[in-house]
């Protein structure tokens, strides 16, 4: 049994949410996660319409966990008092369990992540099919990150018509990036 606590979101009143971690295990075993200090009260999850994303090395894709088979146990989402006692509020907490192969890494995530890299890649990949069909392209840093890495504009054709896209705003909107 694993409880883990997320960091809060920066520049929020302690929103947390959005998570992202690996686990290796050397042995065939069943383990419990619980994500104790969620914020949110309205979730997908708790409505059943969402579960936890994993990545297998033993299978290299990534897939939701289902509500139940084999040695997964159905999803909790649960409002608690905190048993923690530094940390004196109320939360939700998210259980699931997985059942682990020997010597298998698996990384779980709120979403299946959507890094920069993979931006950088899809920038060049527009860039490329802009040049193809003569298109318009021009590239710069709208703004940066509070890490740092600089965010992308990217402005087609040069009219006086503008329409703005803007694909994540918080670390757990990847799936907007898929979208986009």
């Amino acid at each position: 049994v694993f409880d883990l606590f997320i960091r809060v979101d920066s520049n929020t009143n302690g929103h947390c949410l959005w998570y992202s971690f690996k686990v290796r295990s050397s042995a065939k075993q069943t383990a419990t996660f619980t994500i104790c200090n969620l914020k949110s009260s309205k979730t997908l999850y708790n409505e059943g319409q969402m579960n936890p994303y994993f990545y297998s090395n033993l299978s290299s894709k990534w897939q939701q966990l289902p509500c139940s088979s084999g040695t997964l146990r159905p999803l909790k989402y649960l409002f608690l008092r905190s048993k923690y006692p530094k940390n004196k509020c109320t939360h939700f907490t998210l259980t699931f369990e997985y059942g682990f192969e020997a010597d298998e890494e698996v990384h779980f995530s709120y979403c299946i992540p959507y890094t920069y890299s993979q931006l950088l890649k899809t920038i060049s990949e527009v860039r490329q099919i802009a040049n193809l069909h003569n298109t318009q392209l021009s590239i710069s840093n709208f703004c940066e990150s509070l890490s740092g890495l600089e965010i992308p504009l990217l402005t087609f054709g040069s009219g006086k018509q503008c329409v703005l896209i803007s694909a994540r705003t918080h670390p757990g909107e990847s799936n907007g990036s898929w979208v986009v």
